[in-house]
């Protein structure tokens, strides 16, 4: 996966002070029902091909791909551009950049995301509806905050509920997510600015996602909250960050980082059931903060880069199959090699796949019986090479 600078959010996070409100975020895992997963595997290995797309014009390689009926879209966070393509690779045309005119943004990519009249492109301040043809652009901001943060912060945190103000909530820098709900409203991940990230309360009291109202302009309500993994009276701020996909009945399927299980929630982000198989872990020694603690930027990264994890998912409806990727952790932590990367496949409740794929892996799309991931990058001196994998399952 492509990052996006996790120091933005320790320095933002240094804004907050201490919460003095307590919830009990246990109650809501509680009566999760949980599956009996079988482990029928019947998929060992994978064969993934490569589409390198043929565009010339200058790109960083820092994006991510969408996928909206026959055409692809890489989004160049750095350049603020938006490259459409064939399935085949092949280049159609480039939107947006930066500026003030109507295609255009003001600040870096965050995330986006389809919906029936056009896109949702989100950023760190603003989020913007462009049509089809990325034109014709309304802005509104993020939350409804008649000042800067910054202007704001003593108001806003004087005594604030995480449970229920929605403007203690930004969206989620790493990882983002947004996906369209209905009308003019959004569901997106977000980050808790209150209580600190580096304080066990965060994983209490804080919300996974919220509802974001376009029209409004702000949050409208928070959803979902930790697992009891997070509650064991040790903070791991390297790995807060959940991942979510629509799954069938209006519901969610939603993973965390440590926790071995898939949650189907509802709407509310509420786990009812649950299901899955550790992956193959190799390394677990987590490095566990006491509370109040912080973690430097240095040692975040080196978490990530040594252990072991899980990162996104995918979920067909039609063969009810969900893909689960995750990081394997180093054995040797000295070797400075990549941290392999794994698939399991379920179909149903069982594993019948559990293969090795490339690094930064992620499945965004599928058409027919043929999946579509990110991750491919190739950076040489002439330019970089992006494209994406194609692989079938059966």
């Amino acid at each position: 996966m492509k990052f996006i600078s996790y120091l933005v959010l320790v320095i933002f996070t240094a804004f907050c002070l201490a919460c003095h409100n307590s919830t009990d975020a246990l109650g809501s895992y509680g009566n999760v029902r949980k599956h009996a997963t079988g482990k029928n595997i019947i998929i060992s290995q994978l064969h993934i091909d490569t589409i390198k797309v043929d565009h010339l014009l200058s790109r960083s390689g820092d994006g991510f791909w969408k996928m909206s009926k026959d055409s692809f879209y890489y989004f160049d966070r750095v350049m603020g551009v938006v490259d459409s393509y064939l399935l085949n690779g092949h280049f159609i045309s480039r939107r947006l950049g930066f500026g003030q005119d109507p295609g255009e943004l003001l600040d870096e990519f965050a995330s986006a995301c389809h919906f029936n009249n056009g896109w949702l492109v989100v950023e760190n301040r603003y989020a913007y509806l462009f049509d089809k043809g990325f034109w014709n652009k309304k802005m509104k901001t993020l939350v409804n905050w008649e000042e800067d943060f910054e202007n704001q912060k003593d108001r806003i945190l004087k005594n604030p509920d995480p449970t229920k103000d929605v403007e203690v909530y930004i969206p989620e820098s790493i990882l983002p997510q947004v996906e369209w709900i209905k009308d003019a409203q959004f569901l997106m991940k977000v980050q808790c600015c209150y209580p600190s990230l580096f304080s066990l309360q965060f994983y209490k009291e804080s919300a996974i996602a919220a509802i974001y109202d376009f029209d409004k302009g702000t949050f409208v309500s928070l959803l979902g909250h930790y697992p009891p993994k997070y509650l064991e009276g040790f903070c791991y701020p390297a790995f807060s960050n959940p991942y979510y996909v629509p799954y069938k009945d209006g519901k969610y399927l939603v993973i965390f980082p440590l926790d071995p299980e898939i949650y189907i929630c509802n709407e509310r982000f509420e786990p009812v059931e649950s299901f899955g198989i550790a992956g193959d872990l190799k390394n677990t020694m987590y490095l566990k903060l006491a509370d109040q603690q912080e973690i430097s930027h240095k040692e975040f990264i080196k978490e990530q880069s040594v252990r072991g994890f899980y990162v996104s998912l995918f979920y067909h409806p039609k063969d009810d199959v969900t893909l689960r990727m995750y990081k394997t952790g180093l054995v040797d932590e000295s070797s400075g090699g990549d941290n392999p990367s794994r698939m399991q496949i379920y179909k149903g409740f069982d594993l019948i796949g559990d293969v090795a794929i490339p690094n930064d892996f992620e499945v965004f799309g599928m058409k027919d019986d043929c999946f579509f991931a990110d991750g491919y990058l190739n950076v040489l001196e002439e330019g970089d090479v992006i494209g994406f994998y194609i692989f079938k399952l059966f």
